[in-house]
């Protein structure tokens, strides 16, 4: 059976030679630059480009490119929630596309690269560095992943993928509106700055005295973020008030993210989530 896959650039990862394989559907090589900081990323898609859906133009391709990209961008995710790191970016300059039968999709078959003629001039780590981080992301990676294939009414890849993006961008505004889009995915329903800041600072902190700066940080960070992106406050003289709620929002994020993917991981629902995080509140658990 024919599959395809899309290449996309990365940078920031440092690969070894022979490269890193996730279960034959996300894989990366050195685009035969070593040590130069720039990778391929090859994301497996479950249909050839004769599959009938492509007949109709390029909105198919468009949902593949949409799909990979998801994709690798939890990925980088579970990465920088696994690892005190820097997180790689993706580059979909140039993604292109390339057919080829699917039990040869391995290492020893991927022979186009993205980027070669040009190095990277971001990331810092070795590449025994960045193998080990890449193996520390794995078993966060399954247990995401098992979630979202489970398609219970979650919104984990929603949080993440703000995440990520929040992590990876120089823009403070746009991390930090980004950031509070992760939280409202994991805690939300309806916007409420109350009930959001109220349930992160229970579901992260045990400290009473803590919990109490965070859901004061966190009200106020959610008002700024609705200001700005409502255009009550688009003047960017408060940026380092905004600075200030970007570090206690990433905080918060990136404990909720690991707490909420253990409690997913065996089997909770968002709903069931939020009833254990008021169960918490009421003194009914620990």
């Amino acid at each position: 059976m024919k599959v395809h896959y899309r290449l996309f650039r990365i940078d920031g990862l440092n690969i070894d030679p022979l490269g890193f394989n996730w279960k034959n559907r996300l894989a990366f090589t050195n685009s035969r630059l070593p040590d130069k900081h720039t990778a391929t990323a090859y994301v497996k898609i479950p249909r050839p480009f004769s599959d009938p859906i492509y007949r109709d133009g390029f909105s198919e391709h468009g949902k593949d490119l949409q799909e990979s990209f998801r994709l690798l961008s939890i990925f980088f995710a579970c990465y920088g929630l696994a690892n005190n790191q820097y997180l790689p970016k993706i580059d979909m300059t140039g993604s292109s596309g390339h057919e080829i039968e699917e039990d040869q999709f391995s290492l020893d078959n991927l022979h186009f690269w993205i980027g070669i003629e040009n190095p990277s001039g971001y990331g810092t780590m070795s590449i025994e560095q960045t193998m080990q981080c890449l193996n520390n992301t794995v078993p966060l990676f399954d247990k995401v992943m098992k979630i979202l294939e489970n398609k219970k009414d979650h919104k984990l890849d929603v949080a993440l993928i703000m995440y990520y993006r929040s992590a990876i961008t120089f823009e403070s505004m746009e991390a930090f509106t980004d950031s509070i889009t992760a939280l409202e995915a994991l805690y939300l329903e309806n916007a409420n700055s109350y009930k959001l800041a109220l349930r992160a600072s229970i579901f992260t902190e045990t400290d009473y005295s803590m919990r109490r700066e965070i859901f004061d940080g966190l009200r106020e960070a959610y008002q700024k973020r609705n200001d700005f992106v409502h255009g009550d406050d688009v003047s960017l003289g408060v940026i380092g008030d905004y600075q200030v709620s970007k570090f206690i929002v990433s905080s918060v994020l990136k404990k909720s993210l690991l707490n909420y993917i253990e409690l997913a991981f065996i089997g909770k629902k968002k709903s069931d989530i939020i009833k254990y995080i008021e169960d918490i509140a009421l003194g009914l658990k620990r």
